[in-house]
């Protein structure tokens, strides 16, 4: 009589083995069923958002750029090729009497451009008349206005520490604003072509007469630490000015400007300009954590880069 231990024993494992597969089949289908449904959530999303986008954001920036071309590019385009698009378009404009802007479009471009002028987009009247108020207006001195957001940003860097009555508190500010902001980090970043996050691209042709007025038809700004939009311009004809820097890019929280040639020698009080204009990208910058990052990055780069939380 044969051993019934041999003959139940893989009867038994072969049940087990079944139901571990049943139950492992079970578990990845329930498995692919919740990352299906998390897919299918996060696409009817993305749907709706792009549904909005072409049917209230666009038309809204289209009127709201009233007297400017707008050109639709290929969302396929490299950052290389959107480059030299928008070179293209700079060289052409410099003879034709427009400057170039890409916009990158997205679902809260609106409240971005609304915030600094307390004017609706969709109220295209007013913001006409905002915009030619503006225009007829001395710009502020841009070099001052970032000097006086610098010295902000000092200040509080500096005085978050105590001192005793017997320091020289001046050296002892600089001690702590060169341990804390200026770092030792000297590589840089090399940037040389614009940076995009996913949005709809559009190549607006603003018919100025030189590029740092273009804040006067794109006033993004007035919210957190973003400047208001008339400080956008005035700095926007300091730094064209003075490095030959141009706008060329505006998202909902990024500008980026253009500059032919980097600004040569010590560049520290430019990365400091940087620091004034934009603290985000230091504070909250993955790459640029120091001050000495940023200005090495200035050095040689073509495109300067700023995000606003």
């Amino acid at each position: 009589m044969e051993d019934l231990s041999i003959l139940i024993i893989p009867a038994c494992m072969g049940v087990l083995c079944s139901l571990y597969v049943a139950q492992k089949m079970r578990t990845n289908n329930n498995n692919c069923n919740i990352q299906t449904g998390e897919n299918t959530t996060e696409k009817r999303i993305q749907e709706i958002m792009k549904a909005e986008l072409d049917k209230t954001v666009i038309p809204t920036i289209e009127q709201f750029l009233k007297g400017c071309t707008v050109v639709y590019l290929e969302h396929s385009q490299n950052e290389d090729e959107l480059t030299e698009i928008w070179l293209n378009a700079y060289r052409d404009g410099q003879k034709e009497g427009f400057h170039p802007i890409i916009i990158e479009v997205d679902n809260v471009i609106l409240d971005s451009l609304n915030a600094g002028t307390g004017i609706q987009c969709e109220d295209t009247d007013k913001f006409i008349q905002w915009r030619e108020r503006v225009l007829m207006q001395k710009p502020a001195d841009g070099k001052l206005c970032l000097k006086k957001r610098f010295d902000n940003i000092y200040q509080f860097i500096t005085e978050s520490d105590e001192y005793d009555s017997s320091e020289d508190v001046d050296l002892k500010k600089q001690d702590v604003w060169q341990s804390k902001m200026v770092g030792l980090d000297e590589q840089g970043i090399i940037n040389y072509q614009f940076h995009t996050c996913g949005g709809k691209l559009l190549l607006v042709k603003i018919p100025v007469d030189v590029p740092w007025k273009v804040f006067a038809y794109l006033p993004m700004g007035g919210w957190n630490a973003c400047p208001m939009p008339e400080d956008h311009l005035a700095i926007a004809k300091y730094w064209q000015e003075k490095y030959g820097a141009v706008p060329a890019y505006v998202s909902s929280s990024i500008i980026q400007y253009w500059v032919q040639q980097p600004p040569a020698g010590n560049c520290m009080p430019v990365a400091e300009e940087h620091l004034a204009y934009c603290e985000d990208i230091v504070f909250q910058g993955d790459n640029l954590a120091t001050l000495a990052t940023l200005a090495a990055t200035v050095a040689k780069a073509n495109v300067w880069f700023f995000w606003w939380d």
